[in-house]
C-alpha cells in the first residue's frame, strides 16, 4: 500500500513538471535559435574588426619601416634583421602610439644598437661575425658577451689558434 501511494506521489509529481515546464520547451528552441544567429553576427562582427586591426597595422608597419629605412643607414647589414627585432620588443604598431612617440623611439632603438655593435666589434673577438649576427637575431649585448666566452674556452679547448685570422664564412646561396 506504501508503495502504491509512492508510486502515485511520484506519477503525480512528473506529470506536474511536465506541465510547469510546457511553456518553457515551447520557446526553448526560438531561443536556441536567436542565440545562434547573435554568436554568428557576434562572429562576423570579430572578425570584421580583426581584419581592421591588422589593416592598420600592417600599414603603420609601413609607415615606421619607412622612416626606420630613413635612419638605419649607420647600422649597414644588421638594419634589415634588427628591424624585425626592434619591432618585436616594442609597441610601435599600436593604435595608442603616436608617430612622435614612435620616431623618438626608433632613433633610440639604432643608437644604442650602433652603440652595442661598436662594443662588439671593439672586443677584437676572432668570432665577431658570429657575435654580430647572433646580435642581429635579438640576442642581448650581455648574451653576445657569454657567447663569446663560450666560442673562445671552446675553441682553446680545441687547441685553436685564436691569433690567426678566422676563417671567412662561406657564402650564403640566393634562392
Amino acid at each position: 500500500e506504501l508503495r502504491n501511494i509512492k508510486k502515485a506521489i511520484e506519477d503525480r509529481r512528473k506529470d506536474y513538471k511536465k506541465e510547469c515546464l510546457a511553456p518553457y520547451e515551447a520557446i526553448e528552441p526560438q531561443v536556441k535559435e536567436l542565440v545562434e544567429m547573435i554568436d554568428e553576427r557576434a562572429k562576423h562582427i570579430d572578425e570584421t574588426v580583426r581584419a581592421y586591426k591588422a589593416e592598420k597595422q600592417e600599414e603603420k608597419r609601413a609607415e615606421v619601416k619607412a622612416y626606420y629605412d630613413t635612419k638605419s643607414g649607420a647600422l649597414g647589414e644588421y638594419a634589415e634583421p634588427l628591424f624585425d627585432v626592434f619591432l618585436a620588443e616594442s609597441k610601435w604598431l599600436n593604435a595608442t602610439c603616436s608617430v612622435k612617440k614612435y620616431k623618438e623611439e626608433v632613433l633610440l632603438a639604432i643608437s644604442r644598437a650602433k652603440g652595442e655593435i661598436e662594443i662588439i666589434k671593439a672586443t677584437g673577438s676572432p668570432f665577431i661575425s658570429t657575435l654580430l649576427a647572433d646580435y642581429s637575431k635579438g640576442m642581448p649585448l650581455v648574451k653576445v658577451n657569454e657567447r663569446n666566452t663560450e666560442l673562445i674556452a671552446a675553441a682553446e679547448r680545441a687547441n685553436m689558434n685564436l691569433t690567426a685570422a678566422p676563417i671567412p664564412e662561406a657564402p650564403k646561396e640566393i634562392i
